[in-house]
């Protein structure tokens, strides 16, 4: 949270004694990238800290599962329960998310920085 209070507070310092205009500045996407970055990255911690949240919650849950099996007494004419094998998606897990964004995050920024270095160098009147 303070990473995007210290963002702001550098946007207003940056742009205050820049003239007003009403288009974009080069500083202006800079700052606001960085703004929008921190703010998805955060996203993604919470996202990533509720997934492992949630795997170890079910892992305690079979291994409580599992536990009460064992101290189980089945009669011997008692065929044991049948497993049904059911199809399904493979959720999320906290592991694939966080190593999505390790890998996806540095490709954003590369790219917006060859967006922001073609802008740069094909209009010869951008203000930095």
């Amino acid at each position: 949270r303070s990473a995007l209070l210290v963002l702001a507070t550098l946007t207003s310092v940056y742009t205050e004694d820049l003239p007003r205009t009403s288009y974009f500045k080069v500083i202006d996407l800079w700052l606001q990238f960085f703004v929008i970055s921190t703010a998805v990255n955060i996203a993604v911690h919470i996202v990533v800290d509720h997934l492992r949240k949630k795997e170890d919650r079910l892992k305690a849950e079979a291994k409580a599962a599992d536990d009460s099996l064992i101290f189980k007494k089945r009669l011997p004419e008692e065929e044991p329960p049948k497993k049904t094998i059911k199809p399904r998606k493979r959720p999320m897990s906290a592991k694939r998310v966080n190593d999505l964004f390790i890998a996806g995050f540095p490709i954003a920024f590369l790219v917006f920085i060859i967006i922001i270095f073609i802008i740069i160098v094909t209009r010869p009147n951008v203000t930095i």
